[in-house]
């Protein structure tokens, strides 16, 4: 599926479908992409809005990788400073998270239901101001009521439960959905930042989700301002991809030709003529690296908006990332109740 931005982050989410045809559900949920959808079934939608907003405590990832200053209060309304920073190191500590996958982004409703309908559902989530998106299934006779919800802000998708190819076509538009929420959480905050560059460069989504569905990568997490990102496979391996505009490469082998540190005249050339690429995670710092030869890869060239130089490292053994405590999106799904 095409996208036009990446998100900072991506996993798979818990998504809430709500039909009061049991044999339905049942078959839909066995139709489904299980490595990006996790769902969770409701035949009666007042059961899923007393879940929804009584026992399911939203808790996005936003929560803990936006830095709010401690005189945030004070702040000045016309200040040019912006009021909010974004931890780029919490967004790739989810990855430790076990709670992450119970996150809802979607929720999947028909619209004929004897207690209540679709739209009105979909009235009383949005008047909370929830972040959910919506996909409204319907029969042939309520397509002109869906597309007047849809205009009018309440559903997000609308799909007959006609169609030929309904179940293909649900699960493609609840991961549309879900890419999206992720989108939209960070959007207007990273109008503000130089990763919007990246995460918009056509060039750059193409070669990264190239990158996702050959590794197939599950879960991936931004790590840096050049646009790198941690990923994770559907058991929970992690790699990095690694990426560095053409200033980024200069100052490395600034740094690694002046500083004292124990790296080959060969590999020394590498970063110079650009054919490699020193690569330390997040907060590491050159100087306090040991073996820094190991932290040296082969440098791949992307052309986009701008050069990138790129490499996906596999073997995260020499950078902090513990995998011990990485909680799988496996793991979750064979342990959650549906």
């Amino acid at each position: 599926m095409e996208h036009h931005q990446l998100p900072t982050c991506y996993f798979p989410t818990t998504v809430v479908f709500i039909d009061d045809n049991q044999n339905f559900l049942t078959t839909l949920c066995l139709k489904l992409d299980t490595q990006n959808i996790i769902p969770k079934l409701f035949l009666d939608p007042i059961d899923a809005i007393q879940y929804l907003q009584t026992e399911h405590h939203p808790n996005p990832f936003t929560n803990r990788c936006l830095h709010y200053p401690k005189d945030f209060t004070l702040a000045p309304i016309f200040s040019v400073q912006p009021i909010v920073d974004i931890d780029l190191k919490a967004i790739s500590q989810e990855i430790y998270n076990p709670l992450r996958h119970s996150e809802i982004s979607v929720i999947v409703v028909d619209y004929a239901m004897p207690s209540m309908n679709g739209i009105d559902f979909a009235r009383k989530i949005k008047s909370k101001r929830h972040h959910f998106k919506i996909l409204m299934l319907t029969g042939e006779a309520n397509n002109r009521i869906a597309i007047e919800a849809f205009n009018e802000g309440l559903i997000d998708r609308f799909i007959p439960k006609s169609a030929e190819n309904l179940y293909q076509l649900t699960n493609a538009t609840i991961i549309e959905l879900q890419h999206r929420y992720f989108v939209d959480l960070m959007h207007s905050l990273l109008k503000k930042t130089s990763i919007r560059t990246t995460l918009e460069d056509p060039d750059f989504i193409t070669l990264f989700q190239k990158i996702l569905v050959d590794n197939q990568i599950t879960e991936f997490y931004l790590t840096d301002v050049n646009g790198g990102f941690l990923l994770l496979d559907f058991d929970g391996v992690a790699s990095w991809l690694a990426i560095r505009d053409e200033q980024g490469m200069k100052d490395a082998y600034h740094i690694a030709s002046t500083a004292n540190i124990p790296i080959s005249d060969v590999c020394l050339e590498g970063l110079e003529n650009r054919s490699k690429m020193l690569c330390l995670f997040q907060d590491a710092i050159y100087e306090d690296c040991e073996n820094s030869q190991n932290l040296i890869f082969p440098a791949e060239k992307l052309q986009g908006r701008k050069l990138y130089y790129y490499t996906l490292i596999k073997d995260l053994d020499k950078y902090p990332v513990y995998a011990e405590k990485i909680f799988s999106c496996r793991g979750f799904v064979d342990e959650a109740p549906v």
